[in-house]
């Protein structure tokens, strides 16, 4: 066991230190020595001279003429990106100039309310456009085309002969939740459709172009003017019956398409009319239309007294009054066929 040193006598630099010479002590290896080496001496892990120097994979080099472990400077780091992330596939990571980040968190947040706030207008829309539009759509329009072709077949017997006694021209209710309704067309003849008053335009405006067509007077603009008028015939005989309804005080009753329902049914006595006029000539036309405006008139007579007394329940109605506006409408039907059937 060595003795300790002794005070005042010249103690040997620590283990990896030089001493105040520049020598390092004996045994130290000269890498942790920081005195110069000798000339021509390179420090262990120095290349030689003339030689390239090793490539440093921590991103630094050693600077010209400088030796020791802590002669470094910074070299340019490569950053290496994988396909798909950050850049182009097998190429350095693109970025804006300036090298600042790609990714703006209030972008994303921008865009994510952007897309909320129109998605709410859709929703607001859509809500907006059911409730304005709610009578053209769904249930309203679904109950009066819900025909079948059983239904389409006893409703035109109805139509000519309706002053048979097998016809009670009653609607049948149904319990609903919330109430009661009216079934649909396809159980109950009585009940309006337009189906019907609107297969029976198409007919009749096919009907007077054809007519044309063979009398030589066809234009471009028949088939238009036909639809034209048997527009305003419908507005007016459906005009015809909501005044009737208005002076008896239950025109808020009855629903619009109804009314236009029955209103539109006169089409299917004039589609025939026309045809056994174009088959048997002008004395079979007045005869059918004679009949067909007779139909329409007992079929609408009946129809309307069955609305008043039994759908709006008005008993305390002046019976000398509605029995003329309903010799009013009966009356209407004649004129109204004949200027329709007149071709």
């Amino acid at each position: 066991m060595s003795a300790p040193p002794s005070i005042g006598q010249p103690q040997s630099a620590p283990w990896g230190y030089a001493d105040s010479e520049g020598q390092a002590p004996a045994g130290v290896p000269p890498m942790f020595a920081y005195s110069q080496a000798p000339q021509g001496q390179p420090f262990v892990g120095q290349a030689p001279p003339g030689a390239a120097p090793p490539m440093n994979p921590y991103g630094v080099q050693p600077q010209d003429g400088m030796a020791g472990a802590h002669s470094f400077v910074a070299q340019p780091q490569v950053h290496h990106t994988l396909p798909g992330v950050g850049g182009p596939e097998g190429g350095a990571a693109a970025g804006p100039p300036g090298g600042g980040l790609t990714g703006d968190p209030f972008s994303g947040m921008m865009a994510s309310t952007t897309l909320q706030y129109a998605y709410g207008n859709i929703q607001r829309g859509q809500q907006f456009f059911q409730s304005k539009m709610g009578v053209l759509s769904g249930g309203t329009m679904f109950h009066l085309f819900n025909v079948t072709s059983e239904y389409v077949k006893r409703k035109l017997l109805l139509l000519f002969t309706p002053y048979l006694k097998k016809w009670d021209y009653t609607r049948h209710p149904e319990q609903v939740a919330g109430g009661q309704k009216y079934v649909a067309p396809r159980h109950d003849v009585n009940a309006p459709d337009l189906y019907i008053p609107f297969m029976a335009l198409f007919t009749y405006c096919l009907i007077v172009s054809a007519l044309k067509t063979h009398a030589g007077a066809f234009t471009p603009e028949t088939m238009y003017n036909t639809a034209w008028y048997a527009l305003v015939t419908w507005v007016l005989e459906f005009v015809l019956l909501k005044a009737v309804l208005y002076m008896l005080g239950i025109a808020s009753y009855v629903p619009w398409l109804e009314l236009a329902s029955y209103s539109g049914y006169m089409f299917t006595s004039l589609s025939v009319t026309l045809l056994i006029g174009a088959i048997g000539g002008s004395t079979s036309y007045y005869i059918m239309w004679a009949y067909s405006s007779v139909c329409m008139a007992v079929f609408l007579v009946r129809t309307m007294k069955r609305i008043i007394f039994h759908e709006v329940r008005q008993y305390g109605v002046d019976r000398t009054m509605h029995n003329y506006l309903l010799l009013g409408v009966a009356a209407a039907q004649f004129p109204l066929g004949l200027w329709m059937g007149h071709v």
